[in-house]
């Protein structure tokens, strides 16, 4: 008896799980900085100060600071230069990029400590650096600072080694016709190794040479900030019912197919003439189809349709139900303010 009633549990369990499944999309986000419509062929000048090598390094045994160490992080700016045309690029909002390295941008100076500063540049070198530019807007990267923790304990009967590298950058952002300042920030990224020798030399030999890092380093603080400075795609993922009746799952069917409109069209139709449960699958099933489109005003309105459905019939939806179609209420009002932000790149339309 107790066999088969763990059977009954364990059916019941996997029925509710295959409800559901996930579907992976991609929506447009705005970016931090909102550059007016028109406005999309970019200057971007490395104004950064070199870090002198022995700047900022350290090395720990056991937790305790020992001594220094050297990084040289003179190609990490070009490398963050290089990869954010490339993202930026990719996201293809951005009609055109030219880049101004810093051997002709940076006034070089005897004070070492300048690579910590973030001086922005006068209007008079701004002037002179976009003169004879086709751009719109100038990119001002304006400080590049690297710090490192280098660190060796034990672990078991090994050696553990770990390296924690914090890297921190400043940017500004000018309207090149206007002269005028449209954004300033700093972001911060850090990147993690981590590998194991039978003593503390081996352990430490075991860490990448830093030199053979400024590609990685360089490409995920790129990748980052990249969504500050431009609209870009993100993954998002989306559960949807599959079970309720037949017009449900020809729907999924065709969602695995790419065939969205479809399979949409088949949702509304059992929305209006289903029942019980499978209407308010339906409605939250249409949420996600509207948001695929582009359209959160309407994927809120389905929401409404499935709240309001599930008030006259509390029966129709479990507790799991209603915390999801909260969770996804909440995430496309977040979604309209989004688009909100988006008109502004595109002149009002996002068609």
């Amino acid at each position: 008896m107790k066999n088969a009633l763990l059977l009954l549990l364990l059916a019941i369990s996997v029925a509710s799980c295959s409800s559901l499944q996930v579907f992976h999309m991609e929506v447009l986000m705005p970016a931090y900085v909102m550059a007016p419509p028109g406005m999309d062929r970019v200057l971007i000048a490395d104004h950064s100060c070199a870090q002198p090598d022995y700047l900022g390094h350290k090395l720990m045994i056991r937790n305790v600071v020992v001594g220094d160490t050297t990084f040289c992080t003179d190609s990490l700016s070009e490398k963050i230069v290089e990869s954010i045309v490339f993202y930026l690029g990719k996201a293809d909002f951005y009609h055109s990029f030219e880049v101004l390295h810093r051997d002709s941008v940076y006034k070089k100076s005897d004070d070492e400590m300048d690579c910590v500063r973030s001086v922005p540049l006068t209007s008079e070198e701004r002037g002179v650096l976009t003169k004879g530019q086709d751009a719109d807007l100038l990119f001002s990267l304006d400080r590049v600072l690297v710090q490192t923790v280098t660190n060796v304990h034990p672990y078991g009967t090994l050696f553990r080694s770990t390296r924690d590298v914090r890297v921190n950058t400043v940017w500004r952002v000018y309207d090149i016709k206007a002269d005028t300042l449209i954004s300033q920030f700093q972001y911060s990224d850090s990147l993690y190794w981590e590998r194991f020798g039978q003593n503390v030399r081996r352990a430490l030999a075991q860490l990448p040479e830093p030199a053979s890092t400024i590609g990685e380093i360089g490409d995920v603080v790129a990748e980052n900030i990249s969504k500050c400075l431009g609209p870009y795609w993100e993954k998002v993922k989306w559960e949807y019912y599959t079970t309720g009746s037949y017009r449900m799952k020809i729907a999924a069917d065709l969602v695995h197919n790419e065939s969205m409109k479809e399979a949409a069209a088949l949702w509304q139709i059992q929305y209006k003439k289903g029942r019980g449960k499978s209407v308010f699958r339906a409605a939250v099933n249409m949420m996600m189809s509207e948001v695929f489109f582009g359209r959160p005003l309407e994927a809120l309105n389905w929401g409404i349709r499935a709240k309001s459905y599930v008030a006259e019939h509390p029966s129709y939806a479990s507790e799991y139900d209603r915390q999801l179609l909260k969770f996804y209420m909440e995430e496309i009002q977040t979604r309209l303010m989004e688009q909100e932000k988006l008109k502004i790149y595109f002149g009002g339309n996002l068609n």
